[in-house]
């Protein structure tokens, strides 16, 4: 018992304690639309989280959804998003807010402090192999892109938002995507926001969806979140609850 505990001490300082960075932490989790920000150069950033998805018939889905980020630059940035679990295949279907089981990211940052436009960055996925034996039906070369805006309106508030394409993981089809967020901080470590996230499609019913939720900072590096959403206007509806923990690893 002595060992465990001096072995989870040990843990607790080594991720837990303070060091410098060159720009505040900032989070893609747990709202649905795309940040613009990057992580720093030769930063790790770990954001992962554990999200409740109901259906209206059926068992619900547990879905763990992990990505990790590398800062290549201060330009370009690198990551591996991993979105499995309980019922996997029929959120990736039936939800908006699903990417891909397993996918690598790039995140290309095209516009910054500009005096009058906004901050803008493009960012890519494209899903991989590696989970086929799972996926009922085989796996497709499924790619998606976005292009993110940031808008920050003084010290408190800023607004983010989305446009791209994202093809289903499972088949051939193609889906458009529309996103955004306002966020405020009522507080130092706080923030809270709303968001409206929308799936297109051509031959389906568009499918509009709502959340909202908070994350707080416990220190510089490491945050803590809780969000939830639901679908508006549509016979099916999609509601998801998620927890998520995130954490940049110092250099």
């Amino acid at each position: 018992m002595r060992r465990i505990i001096i072995m989870v001490l040990v843990l607790y300082s080594c991720v837990f304690r303070l060091y410098s960075q060159e720009k505040e932490m900032n989070t893609d989790r747990p709202d649905q639309t795309e940040e613009t920000h990057l992580v720093n150069k030769r930063q790790v950033q770990v954001e992962t989280g554990l999200l409740y998805n109901d259906f209206d018939t059926g068992r619900s889905a547990i879905i763990t959804r992990t990505l990790i980020r590398y800062g290549i630059s201060s330009k370009w940035e690198l990551g591996v998003l991993v979105e499995q679990g309980r019922e996997r295949d029929r959120y990736m279907k039936e939800t908006v807010q699903s990417t891909y089981p397993l996918a690598v990211r790039f995140k290309a940052a095209v516009l910054e402090d500009h005096k009058w436009l906004p901050d803008i960055t493009v960012i890519g996925y494209l899903q991989l192999p590696y989970t086929a034996v799972y996926t009922n039906g085989g796996w497709r070369r499924s790619a998606s892109l976005l292009a993110a805006f940031l808008h920050e309106v003084g010290d408190d508030w800023k607004i983010e938002y989305n446009a791209g394409f994202q093809q289903e993981a499972f088949g051939p089809d193609m889906t458009w995507l529309v996103n955004g967020s306002i966020h405020y901080k009522p507080a130092e470590r706080l923030e809270m926001f709303a968001g409206y996230f929308s799936q297109f499609e051509s031959q389906e019913d568009p499918i509009h969806n709502l959340d909202a939720g908070i994350q707080y900072k416990i220190r510089d590096n490491l945050q803590i979140d809780l969000a939830a959403g639901s679908s508006i206007l549509h016979d099916n509806p999609n509601r998801f609850l998620t927890i998520g923990l995130s954490i940049a690893i110092p250099k």
